[in-house]
């Protein structure tokens, strides 16, 4: 999960090595990825934005956002959102930073577990005009947009990344102080949650032509349509359910303001959602469960929603049993992860998989820092397996992932892999085996990566005839009956390789060949029947 924190900064000079140390205590604990997207602008010019600059090294989750020219607050703000959008943050945090409790954050984050909005809402403050000045704007904010958070100009708030995205759609007309409020009646049919927090700021800085404009923009917004949170269509039990907890979740944001003093009604309600949330999560394991069923046999242990999945179970001429491939999984592990990430660094890395299957190694490295992936798979029954092992698991942010159903020997899906920015690493795993044209395939693959290229695959010390496939009805079987094979020669893939400017690793494990797998010699990597290579771009 990545968790964004964006605070716009102006002149802070005397307070933003506390508040960065203060941060950098917090998010250690997150147990999550977790950025800080301060945003800069020409407004800061006490030399703020240097001190920050020089603590990167020391924070290294700092991510300074300076957008050079000020262009208001609003501006700062969604500079910020959008640098954190951009980056993939699941989970984003507002907060200013003076004034507001940093140690408050890890409770903002787990809130969103339940609602879409958290907003901070200030119970008590130091400055008597700064609590003025927010009491009136809210009350005029209910009477005017109808919005029933109790705080409605309050910075401090969270959002998840779906309520996010819809506000980045908005071209907000407030430039000031005012872009909390407009914010909020965007978000007026969101559910929400609120957490209360002192406020220990200094005076407002709002000037009183500013409160001027900030009127002129609340009648404004009367004319402008909130955002369209995502509608609960109930066609499913699934669905009513579902349809029960938001419900919930409104009458609990209405509650807040009319039922504040009263925690119990809270406690009541949060109750009643929690049961509504269990009754729905049960329905969804079961349709999980005859999910995983209908796109049997899987050749992966993979876990979905909590469910362990037992591989090869349902199928037919599978060739292994359910035991001999979490075995084969296991060994292969050490081979294709953690000798690998020997040689290589996933931090940030675009992958490309030849034959994904469900996604299982590419799963593996989006664990190991992979920033995007793509697989691409011959068998729509296994983009299927990875769409709802990737979907359950949120290896990665959806935009950052897909499983695209092609075949390899064909042109077309090279155009479309072409048409992208190269890959980092492409994974090409039990593939060579299973076509005739080893070269041709490899320059493909090559021709989209541009720093390291993993080949798997079943090698033979000489040439043997070609030949159609013999076992061509298996559930795991990736040919057709017309397929010509022919299993590859070692220097055949290292001279290609070589030839494209590529060091050659042989990737390897010094634990045994697993015992259960020994009439399987075709896939002993001891013997050298199958091998691994890791081709490193030189340079």
């Amino acid at each position: 999960m990545k968790v964004a924190i964006v605070s716009p900064v102006g002149n802070e000079r005397n307070s933003i090595e506390d508040f960065m140390q203060e941060l950098s205590d917090v998010l250690a604990n997150l147990e999550c990825d977790s950025r800080w997207f301060p945003v800069f602008d020409s407004c800061c010019e006490d030399g703020t934005i240097d001190i920050v600059k020089s603590k990167v090294s020391r924070y290294p989750f700092i991510n300074i956002v300076d957008i050079g020219k000020a262009q208001g607050i609003s501006q700062a703000y969604l500079s910020g959102f959008q640098a954190a959008f951009d980056w993939g943050a699941e989970k984003i945090v507002e907060i200013d930073v003076g004034g507001h409790p940093v140690q408050l954050i890890p409770d903002f984050v787990s809130k969103l577990d339940k609602f879409p909005i958290v907003y901070g809402a200030r119970s008590k403050y130091i400055s008597i005009h700064r609590r003025f000045l927010s009491k009136w704007g809210s009350l005029l904010s209910h009477m005017v947009l109808g919005l029933l958070m109790s705080d409605c100009t309050s910075g401090f708030e969270a959002f998840t990344r779906v309520v996010l995205e819809e506000l980045l759609k908005k071209d907000f007309i407030a430039h000031g102080h005012m872009f909390q409020t407009e914010l909020k009646y965007y978000c007026k049919n969101v559910p929400f949650t609120e957490i209360e927090f002192v406020h220990s700021g200094s005076k407002s800085s709002l000037k009183k032509n500013e409160i001027t404009e900030a009127i002129k923009t609340l009648f404004k917004l009367r004319n402008i349509d909130p955002i369209r949170y995502h509608e609960v269509k109930i066609t499913t039990t699934v669905d009513i359910y579902k349809n029960l907890s938001l419900s919930i979740s409104n009458l609990l944001s209405r509650s807040a303001l009319f039922y504040r003093p009263r925690r119990e009604m809270i406690i009541f309600l949060e109750s009643l959602m929690n049961l509504s949330d269990m009754k729905a999560q049960k329905i969804v394991l079961e349709d999980t469960k005859n999910k995983l069923k209908s796109l049997s046999p899987w050749f992966y242990p993979v876990v979905i929603n909590g469910i362990e999945v037992q591989p090869a179970e349902g199928g037919k001429n599978v060739g292994f049993s359910g035991d001999q491939l979490k075995h084969r999984t296991a060994y292969r592990r050490k081979i294709l992860v953690d000798d690998l990430c020997n040689n290589y660094d996933f931090t940030g890395k675009s992958v490309l998989d030849i034959g994904s299957n469900c996604g299982y190694w590419g799963a593996e490295y989006a664990k190991k820092g992979a920033s995007s992936y793509i697989g691409v798979e011959g068998r729509k029954k296994y983009c299927e397996q990875g769409e709802l092992y990737w979907e359950f698991n949120n290896f990665l942010p959806t935009s950052h992932y897909q499983f695209m159903c092609g075949d390899i020997l064909k042109e077309d899906i090279w155009n479309k892999l072409g048409s992208m920015e190269p890959f980092d690493f492409c994974l090409c795993a039990g593939m060579m085996y299973h076509i005739f044209e080893h070269e041709k395939l490899l320059k493909r693959i090559l021709n989209v990566t541009k720093e390291a290229l993993l080949v798997d695959t079943r090698v033979v010390t000489r040439r043997k005839k070609e030949t159609g496939r013999k076992d061509i009805s298996g559930s795991f079987a990736a040919l057709t009956p017309s397929s010509l094979i022919k299993i590859p020669l070692l220097h055949e893939i290292t001279d290609v390789l070589e030839q494209y400017g590529y060091r050659n690793v042989l990737l390897k494990t010094d634990d045994p060949f697993p015992s259960d797998l020994i009439g399987k010699e075709k896939d002993n990597y001891e013997k050298g029947n199958r091998v691994a290579i890791l081709g490193i771009k030189n340079g």
